[in-house]
């Protein structure tokens, strides 16, 4: 460590600790508006972008949207809009993949069923065609009880159907 004279004050810098400081901070500085980022463009969940998705299926006849990103415990939602040929006898029967919902907590769902089954790995739900005609589709209030990758799947029963993907931040 060099000692600098300066008037009557004695110096000690270090010149080469100086500069990886800098360097440390301006790096800093790079991740942290890389958050703020990622943060806006919905990348850490709750809107943005990023975070709304839609997943169709193969005919786009159905319609899932959904959070791309989500976070423990926190709310968040599924809309599945269907097709006009999903009412059946006066209803639409709309089915959830169980394990999604084993790993998830059903707060809502608008409009409310008729009933709700259970069949083949999967929760049907059995709505009112007047019911869903007023809201143009079915909405599930969700609370996400595991952290990573989530995987689910809707459709109308005997119809289309359409798989979608999360990931639930701590």
């Amino acid at each position: 460590m060099a000692r600098r004279r300066i008037a009557d004050l004695a110096l000690a810098q270090d010149l080469a600790f100086q500069r990886r400081d800098w360097a440390a901070q301006r790096v800093g500085w790079f991740f942290m508006a890389l958050v703020l980022f990622a943060a806006t463009a919905g990348a850490l969940g709750r809107g943005g972008p990023l975070s709304r998705a839609e997943a169709r299926s193969p005919d786009g006849g159905l319609r899932i949207e959904y959070e791309r990103f989500a976070h423990y415990q926190s709310p968040t939602s599924l809309r599945i809009a269907f097709p006009a040929e999903a009412v059946r006898g006066g209803e639409v029967r709309l089915w959830i993949e169980r394990d999604y919902l084993r790993k998830t907590r059903v707060e809502q769902v608008l409009p409310a069923p008729r009933r709700v089954e259970l069949g083949g790995g999967r929760l049907i739900y059995v709505f009112g065609v007047q019911t869903l005609r007023e809201r143009g589709a079915a909405s599930f209030d969700l609370k996400i009880e595991q952290v990573g990758g989530l995987r689910g799947a809707a459709g109308i029963e005997g119809g289309p159907q359409a798989a979608f993907r999360q990931f639930v931040y701590p």
